[in-house]
């Protein structure tokens, strides 16, 4: 397999970056978009709203949602958002499972990924049906290198 960092000069509104993972046999199976770093829980619950929303109107209502946190979690409070989803006590996330097409993708998530205590980017990904065959295959073929 093999993976491209991608900038392009025509950026979604709010989308930054794009890994594109591409396999020698199927061909294009995963495309990773994210965001800018984001410092603040009110910029990263705006741009997932929106995605949200955006996919929500392509794929319908999503087959998993997720947005909670513990009551007992040390990371409650806007000021410990990002850390709350770094350390695992938080789940902001929201998966779509499309019909299957062609071309389509067979699945769609998105969510947060923190770089650090302070900053995050919210992260969508499309992936194709033999995703998971596919890295799968990948780890067994590199299990002799490691």
């Amino acid at each position: 397999a093999t993976s491209y960092f991608v900038v392009p000069n025509n950026q979604h509104p709010l989308l930054f970056a794009y890994v594109v993972f591409i396999d020698n046999e199927y061909g294009l199976f995963k495309i990773r978009a994210i965001s800018q770093p984001y410092l603040e829980e009110y910029q990263i619950r705006a741009v997932f709203g929106d995605l949200k929303s955006q996919l929500t109107t392509a794929y319908g209502e999503p087959v998993m949602d997720w947005d909670s946190i513990p009551a007992d979690s040390e990371w409650q409070g806007s000021e410990n958002f990002i850390s709350s989803i770094l350390y695992g006590d938080r789940l902001l996330t929201a998966i779509w499972l499309p019909e299957p097409t062609e071309n389509g993708p067979a699945m769609v998530s998105l969510g947060v990924l923190p770089i650090n205590e302070s900053s995050a980017f919210v992260l969508l990904e499309y992936s194709a049906e033999n995703t998971d065959k596919i890295i799968e295959r990948y780890n067994e073929s590199n299990a002799a290198i490691l």
